[in-house]
Order: structure tokens, then C-alpha cells, then sequence
């Protein structure tokens, strides 16, 4: 059998639920397929697969860091020097204002906000996108969008794929409530 090596990972950082892209040779050890992938010794699901390159999501996972592990159908293992590092989700601690409307500027501070990816993708409020105006890892700037009355949780989506969580850290006004 030829057993291959991972060559690359990207990112090399993130949290459960961050797609992760393994670059390699004979990633699939002289089979058919890749059965198994581990980061940092946590399994992680399988979303699609050649023998150079396999994209896999994070599993949930509180390891800090460790090797990436391909386990192919014919038994080998194939490894490399790339690691991956697990990080804490995203902290949303404070929100300004905490109600408004559509088109209201709502400003959202934290920890960790881009889940150790490069930046965001996405900001819903209550599940309804809101349009990104500024973006660092502990600070975002959104206009809210159209969205349903009510208490509503804020989610951010970094571009990895991971999120950062405020259960019930909104509240959409009534059309022409003040």
C-alpha cells in the first residue's frame, strides 16, 4: 500500500462546525474512499473526498490542539505535520440598543467573534439576515433587517462556518412601536 501525508490544512484553527479543507497525497492509501477523519483527536464528518484533497466539519470539541488523522478503507493512515487547533466559540457579551427595527444600527461586542476564522460572513438576528457594516474579532456593526417581533437570538457566522451565540440577545419592535 502507498500511505499518503496530509500536507496542508486550512484553517488550522477554529471550533465545531468549522469546514476544514486536508490537502495530501493518497489521501484515500490506495483505496476507494476515506472511512474516518480525526482533528486534534476529535472526529470530524466527511463531506466530500479525492484522494488530494478532503473537507471535513469539526466536531465539537474542547482539545486544544493535535495531529490530523485520514483513515482510508484499506486500513492506512495518513498523517502529515499540519495540526489543528481547537478555540473557545465566540463571546457576545454586550449589544447597543438591545430592541429596534428594521434599519436600526446595532452594535455587538465580545471575545473571539470571528471563531478563530480570518472574519464573518453572516449576522442574523431572530434568523433574519442583517447587513454587516464593520467587523473585527471583538467588535461588529450591523443594520438590522426585516424580522419577526420579539425576542430573537443573534448568531454569528464566521467564515469557516463557526458560530458565535446570543440566545435572546435582541428584541425586533412592532412596526411603528418606539
Amino acid at each position: 500500500k502507498t500511505v499518503g501525508s496530509v500536507t496542508a490544512i486550512s484553517p488550522t484553527i477554529g471550533q465545531v462546525n468549522a469546514v476544514v479543507t486536508i490537502n495530501g497525497t493518497s489521501l484515500r492509501g490506495s483505496g476507494n474512499s476515506v472511512t474516518n477523519v480525526t482533528l486534534a483527536s476529535v472526529p470530524a464528518s466527511i463531506l466530500s473526498q479525492t484522494n488530494t484533497q478532503v473537507l471535513v466539519v469539526a466536531g465539537p470539541s474542547s482539545a486544544t490542539s493535535g495531529t490530523v488523522v485520514v483513515v482510508a478503507d484499506t486500513g492506512a493512515i495518513v498523517t502529515g505535520s499540519p495540526t489543528f487547533t481547537y478555540v473557545a466559540p465566540g463571546l457576545i457579551g454586550t449589544v447597543t440598543p438591545l430592541t429596534g427595527q428594521a434599519g436600526t444600527v446595532v452594535n455587538i461586542t465580545g471575545t473571539g467573534l470571528f471563531s478563530g476564522a480570518s472574519g464573518i460572513v453572516s449576522v442574523t438576528l431572530g434568523g433574519f439576515p442583517a447587513s454587516i457594516v464593520t467587523a473585527t474579532d471583538s467588535y461588529v456593526t450591523v443594520i438590522a433587517g426585516t424580522g419577526s417581533s420579539g425576542l430573537v437570538d443573534i448568531i454569528i457566522t464566521a467564515n469557516t462556518f463557526a458560530t458565535a451565540t446570543k440566545t435572546g440577545g435582541w428584541s425586533y419592535l412592532q412596526a411603528g412601536s418606539a
